[in-house]
């Protein structure tokens, strides 16, 4: 019995986790000191945009963004993570930064695959309760948040970008993050895990 409870307390075995490829370098930085912590914990993190079939590739933990599909595996929220507008220095040049969304209107938008629309919609909130909803027509479409990020990075448009990807290309001036006061929606983080009254530790 002691034993069976000590494996309980104490991480031994491999953790298998899944996770969509954007989350890689933050699940690298949040995992790290546990596993300098359990020098017995082995990871295997599974990084696929498309989501793996959870029971198939027996994951112990997925962690997910966004409205979760109905199943039986237990959910908790991790987190809510922000959408920012984002752009390249080069695609502004001199020009003032917008100060109201309708200004971004007249700027070039790169957006995440819209599926058969040519549009893209984009509701804003502000600090004084202010709503603004554009619809945009993307110069580019991509299929990837990091693709979308290069060429934001490019100077070729507008895009809406995870604050946790581009807060350091905004901090050091790579990247300009425009009308912050602005509310543009935010994807909640997860993680599931099965529905299992006593979970290994």
């Amino acid at each position: 019995r002691a034993e069976l409870e000590a494996e309980r307390e104490e991480p031994v075995g491999e953790l298998r986790i899944a996770a969509v490829l954007g989350l890689a370098a933050p699940l690298g930085r949040a995992l790290a000191p546990l596993l300098h912590a359990y020098p017995q914990l082995r990871l295997q993190l599974l990084l696929d945009d498309a989501h793996t079939d959870l029971v198939a590739e027996r994951v112990d933990m997925a962690i997910r963004l966004g409205s979760l599909p109905d199943s039986n595996w237990v959910a908790r929220p991790l987190a809510r993570l922000p959408w920012w507008i984002c752009a390249a220095p080069s695609l502004l040049g001199h020009q003032q930064l917008p100060q109201h969304p309708q200004q971004l209107l007249a700027l070039p938008w790169i957006a995440r695959n819209t599926g058969a629309s040519i549009t893209s919609k984009l509701q804003l909130q502000a600090s004084n309760g202010e709503s603004a909803q554009l619809h945009t027509a993307p110069r580019i479409i991509c299929n990837q948040q990091q693709g979308l990020q290069q060429l934001c990075s490019e100077g070729l448009g507008l895009a809406k970008l995870f604050s946790l990807d581009v807060a350091e290309p905004v901090a050091n001036g790579q990247l300009l993050r425009l009308l912050p006061e602005w509310d543009c929606g935010s994807l909640d983080i997860w993680a599931l895990t099965p529905q299992r009254d006593a979970l290994p530790a």
